[in-house]
């Protein structure tokens, strides 16, 4: 059995409670852009689908697909929906004919910008009564975590 040094074993009660505290923040906020965004009759997958289209205008599918973490199938649903729905516009590459792209319409941004409002809102609240500083200081110990995992990767 392996015995750590005092402050070993607090520091990886510590980390175990961050982890645990960053699981409940990352659950609750997404229970609360999913109600949130069911009011605009949108779903959490479908604006992932429109933040992805508007981050590369004439994105293929593929890169969509791999950008939302889902798989080309369910892609192609959602994308099939935001064409009805009238969010995006799907059209032929010009480097390439055989790929396929999406941009978003005027509707897509519209949901879009909605979207980032409701997000903003949900922010505000989960740091309420946080200075700047506090909050500044937080990302910065989360990116060096997040760096210290993709090195391991």
């Amino acid at each position: 059995m392996l015995i750590l040094p005092p402050s070993a074993t607090r520091k990886a009660k510590a980390a175990r409670a961050v982890t645990k505290s960053l699981r409940e923040v990352l659950i609750t906020y997404r229970a609360m852009m999913e109600d949130a965004l069911r009011a605009e009759g949108l779903t959490l997958p479908q604006l992932r689908l429109l933040y992805a289209v508007a981050e590369q205008p004439e994105v293929s599918a593929a890169t969509i697909a791999r950008m939302c973490q889902i798989t080309p199938q369910t892609l192609q649903n959602m994308l099939e929906r935001a064409v009805r729905e009238g969010w995006i516009l799907r059209g032929t590459s010009e480097r390439n004919h055989r790929i396929i792209t999406a941009s978003l319409t005027t509707k897509g941004k519209g949901l879009l910008t909605r979207g980032n409002v409701l997000a903003s809102e949900i922010e505000a609240k989960l740091w309420r009564r946080t200075s700047v500083a506090t909050v500044e200081q937080i990302d910065e110990l989360l990116q060096h975590g997040i760096a210290n995992l993709k090195a391991e990767l």
